[in-house]
């Protein structure tokens, strides 16, 4: 029936000097109205007697392989369409017609499949389909082709992000929105294939940076880009946030060594990457971001150069940056950028004092790219600080010691004077001891102590360390509701 409908529309339709376009549709139509009538045919029957009558109609065209391939589905798609509604299966048929005629062909199966994807994206926009939609049909048009030869779920899964990311160009995307077109499709042509959750997130990240690379985004947004795709490969693939912090963080780490990416930019991207995908895909709070982000970073700067305290800081900074894009900047964040510097510390040879400064300084410096005051960078720095000593379980008067000496560092950091820094120390001292319960007289003696240090350490004569030990014990009083009888004593004493 196809050969004889294509062969009628061939010699009635040469006569009248027909375009090879014409004589296409014509075919298509009229097999497909034909079984549509006599027939019990199934919309994929449709599709491959209307192919074949395509095929014969076209006999004496001067047409190239590709074009004869995506002419087909084209007209495929006009003649199904008269019969039915515009879906995801009938862009599928047409991207089967044309790899079906590219098939017959010198055509090697990449090309094939390309064809085949671009027929179906072209199908897709005469759907009015979304260019978001064109670019997802078309890379699955790309796989089915190369199940069709055979090939096996990898290549499928490259083939797929290759079209994908062609069909989102073509369509007026952007290279990014082109580049997480391919990353989706691939991903999900490597679970369709049945490829274990790792290579399903390895082979989405090489796809988004491919077509990053291809459509000449820089090194950084490779990276980026390869991370949120795998990250999101994993979301699709119902990986744990631990999981999907790894794969963010070594799709990172691999498209970035490649670039010779250095340290603070592979942390950075590794961090934005995860978090982004978090906020997509998961309900999770900023503290999960934060943890996921930090994971992401430990696993990208697998390779790099740097002491404990240098990775330790990177960190934090990193996750500072990933959480301010998608929030404002404020006190939490901050000790997130603290928690996130003292996990990495807490898995080094760092004693605990030392993860607690680290931990502060990590604070302190997020503070101050918060753009907050010296006097709110010393405060939050003291709290990092005593909280990294809450995490290794030391007691409230070791805490309290912690956060005065990290108060005082952060202080001269930001550039308060050496009496300043002193109170800093003091006030920070006063609030971790009251935080963690500690006695009133303790608060008080407590933050004497830590203000006399931070004044001895920053070279103040022995007066001015007197005078604001009895400062900051009276101010740690009245913080703990002192009568003014008890607050002389503290200040006093």
């Amino acid at each position: 029936l196809a050969s004889a409908a294509g062969s009628a529309v061939l010699v009635v339709g040469s006569q009248a000097a027909l375009t090879p376009e014409e004589l296409a549709v014509l075919a298509a139509q009229s097999a497909t109205a034909v079984l549509q009538q006599h027939y019990n045919a199934s919309v994929s029957q449709q599709a491959q007697v209307a192919s074949a009558a395509v095929s014969v109609a076209l006999t004496n065209a001067s047409l190239t392989p590709a074009e004869e391939a995506l002419l087909t589905g084209a007209s495929v798609l006009t003649a199904l369409r008269s019969g039915s509604g515009c879906d995801a299966e009938l862009v599928a048929h047409a991207g089967e017609a044309a790899q079906s005629v590219a098939s017959r062909t010198s055509m090697n199966v990449s090309d094939q499949a390309a064809t085949s994807g671009q027929a179906a994206a072209q199908a897709a926009a005469n759907c009015s389909m979304s260019p978001a939609m064109q670019a997802q049909l078309a890379g699955a048009a790309a796989a089915a082709a190369g199940a069709t030869a055979n090939l096996s779920g990898e290549e499928q899964t490259a083939l797929a992000g290759q079209a994908a990311s062609v069909a989102a160009i073509a369509a007026g995307l952007t290279a990014e929105q082109a580049a997480q077109a391919a990353g989706a499709a691939a991903a999900s042509t490597a679970q369709n294939t049945g490829l274990s959750p790792e290579l399903q997130t390895s082979l989405a990240a090489t796809a988004a940076a491919q077509a990053a690379n291809v459509n000449q985004l820089s090194a950084q947004k490779q990276a980026e880009l390869a991370g949120e795709a795998a990250a999101s490969a994993g979301a699709l693939a119902n990986m744990s946030m631990t999981e999907l912090a790894s794969a963010a963080g070594s799709a990172v780490l691999v498209v970035g060594s490649q670039a010779a990416l250095t340290p603070e930019e592979l942390a950075v991207l590794a961090a934005q990457s995860a978090t982004a995908v978090l906020q997509q895909h998961y309900n999770a709070s900023v503290s999960q971001q934060a943890q996921v982000a930090s994971a992401a970073v430990s696993v990208a700067l697998t390779n790099a150069s740097l002491t404990p305290a240098e990775e330790a800081l990177l960190t934090g900074a990193s996750v500072l940056t990933a959480l301010r894009s998608g929030s404002g900047c404020d006190a939490e964040l901050v000790a997130h950028a603290g928690e996130a510097a003292q996990s990495v510390a807490s898995r080094t040879s760092m004693n605990v004092s030392d993860q607690a400064a680290t931990s502060g300084q990590a604070a302190a410096q997020a503070a101050a790219n918060c753009s907050m005051s010296p006097a709110m960078q010393a405060q939050l720095a003291g709290a990092a600080a005593a909280a990294a000593g809450a995490t290794a379980n030391l007691s409230g008067e070791e805490q309290t010691a912690l956060a005065g000496q990290a108060a005082s560092v952060a202080a001269i950091a930001a550039g308060l004077t050496a009496e300043q820094a002193a109170q800093a120390a003091g006030a920070a001292a006063a609030s971790t001891a009251q935080n963690t319960g500690l006695s009133p007289e303790l608060q008080t003696s407590l933050a004497a102590t830590a203000a006399a240090q931070a004044a001895n350490v920053n070279q103040l004569s022995a007066q001015k360390q007197a005078e604001l030990a009895g400062e900051a014990a009276a101010s740690a009083g009245a913080l703990a509701n002192m009568s003014m009888t008890e607050l002389a004593s503290a200040a006093g004493s």
